[in-house]
């Protein structure tokens, strides 16, 4: 299954800017185990393969998450679906989540968690008629 993703000049949260941002500060290696999880998804279908990958079922839309720990006080989430017709799995937007958080914290995360889902469902919405927003990965 081929991979594409939202380039960065198409959204400022997308999987592209996430890439962007990590070769403009030199740390391409640091990519490798992102892009490995993501390939071992891709070569199953794109099926979610937990615990790398999970579908969203608290949302309608056939949307899934890829869960990757990004550094020792945060975690990536990569929200993506699957276009069965054309067998691409297509990454939307990311959201970085910090592993620990409490009280009036707990909220404002779970907040932006919430949004980015959200953002994800409505860029998803529009994949059909912007398909030239997203690069081959």
């Amino acid at each position: 299954m081929q991979v594409f993703y939202l380039s960065s000049h198409a959204h400022p949260e997308s999987f592209g800017s996430f890439i962007k941002k990590f070769c403009d500060e030199g740390k391409q290696d640091e990519l490798a185990p992102h892009i490995a999880k993501i390939a071992h998804i891709a070569d199953r279908g794109g099926h979610p393969q937990p615990p790398y990958a999970k579908p969203l079922r608290e949302v309608d839309g056939g949307l899934n998450e890829i869960c990757s720990k990004l550094n020792e006080k945060e975690h990536l989430r990569i929200y993506y679906f699957v276009d069965r017709e054309s067998k691409k799995m297509i990454l939307l937007n990311i959201t970085i989540k910090p592993t620990l958080y409490e009280g009036s914290k707990r909220k404002r995360v779970e907040k932006e968690i919430q949004e980015s889902i959200e953002e994800a469902l409505r860029i998803k919405e529009k994949y059909i008629t912007s398909q030239n927003d997203y690069e081959k990965l």
